[in-house]
């Protein structure tokens, strides 16, 4: 700080020392920090002056322009909280932006599915109720006969339908149940799973009843059948096969060979249930597959196959096999 004439004025000192040369020379260079300041002070003002008026009009423009192009997915937005599924309701696929088209595809495909599930979802929740009907309604009018009635024969007669429709009622539910809990753990992560050692595992399961009511229940494999693993969970898949079997064993006549069996195409993986009649037993006249009624079981057998990557095909065999329920894999899934 530097006072001349009365004025104190701050400046700022460089200096360089050569001590190369004898003697020393020093070089000094002087700022006047006060005359740096108020050009700074000038400069500042020159531009933040015009800004001042500026900026709030550029504010103002680019909050227009942003409210303008995010008009039309304010719209969108809105078409799509306005749809109602219940309706079969979809957004206009003519839609006057065309950057939006490939998005208001996407959820109309959604707006599908979810349709396609919930009428599904209406289906079954139809079905049960439905299949509960029966035995419910048999259930009430043998417990009326049996308040009824001093007869010991029809008393019988009626506590042992009585008892058949609850245990069908109860079968009814069980399955039910089974369905849930797939669903619970079909959420679950994959692994691999060996085919082969899941249908040993049922056939064994099945092989007492199996005898209990006169089918034979053979296991045909292939040779390399350990080698080969699906991607998928092992109890669900067990469900699966465990839900054919007893719909074959339940609705096929004793001395029906029952055939359990995997095998491999060009393109596909195949495990199939298939029946074959009792060759001693008149041929039946019907070609159409057994079924457990409104099909619960085949219905929880359908979702599982979904759920890992399959397919169930129920249908007539070529001879000498009658029925067959078979889930389908492409050759790559294993």
């Amino acid at each position: 700080t530097v006072t001349i004439q009365g004025q104190t004025r701050h400046w700022r000192q460089y200096t360089a020392i050569d001590t190369a040369r004898q003697p020393a020379r020093r070089v000094t260079v002087v700022m006047d920090l006060d005359a740096r300041n108020a050009l700074g002070r000038d400069i500042a003002e020159h531009i933040a002056r015009p800004a001042l008026v500026v900026l709030p009009l550029v504010a103002l423009l680019l909050a227009w322009a942003l409210r303008k192009g995010l008009a039309p997915v304010n719209q969108l937005s809105t078409d799509i909280q306005a749809l109602d599924l219940a309706h079969h309701q979809r957004l206009d696929g003519q839609h006057r932006f065309d950057d939006f088209s490939s998005t208001v595809s996407a959820i109309n495909a959604l707006m599908d599915k979810l349709d396609a599930q919930v009428q599904q979802e209406r289906a079954f929740a139809s079905d049960i109720a439905h299949e509960l009907r029966t035995p419910l309604t048999a259930i009430s009018l043998q417990a009326h006969v049996l308040i009824g009635t001093d007869d010991p024969v029809a008393s019988r007669t009626a506590a042992l339908s009585l008892r058949e429709q609850a245990l069908h009622a109860g079968d009814i539910l069980a399955q039910l149940l089974a369905f849930a809990r797939a669903q619970r753990q079909g959420e679950g992560d994959l692994q691999p799973v060996c085919l082969a050692e899941v249908l040993r595992r049922v056939v064994a399961q099945h092989a007492p009843r199996a005898d209990d009511t006169g089918h034979a229940l053979p296991l045909e494999l292939p040779a390399d059948a350990d080698r080969w693993r699906l991607p998928g969970r092992p109890l669900l898949l067990e469900l699966a096969v465990r839900n054919l079997v007893d719909n074959a064993l339940k609705h096929t006549p004793a001395g029906t060979l029952v055939e359990v069996s995997l095998g491999c195409t060009e393109d596909t993986w195949v495990l199939a249930v298939r029946d074959q009649p009792d060759p001693t037993q008149p041929p039946s006249s019907t070609s159409v597959p057994p079924s457990t009624g409104l099909g619960l079981g085949l219905t929880l057998v359908r979702r599982i196959a979904t759920w890992h990557g399959a397919r169930l095909e129920i249908g007539t065999a070529p001879p000498p096999w009658q029925h067959s329920h078979a889930l389908v894999w492409p050759a790559q899934a294993l």
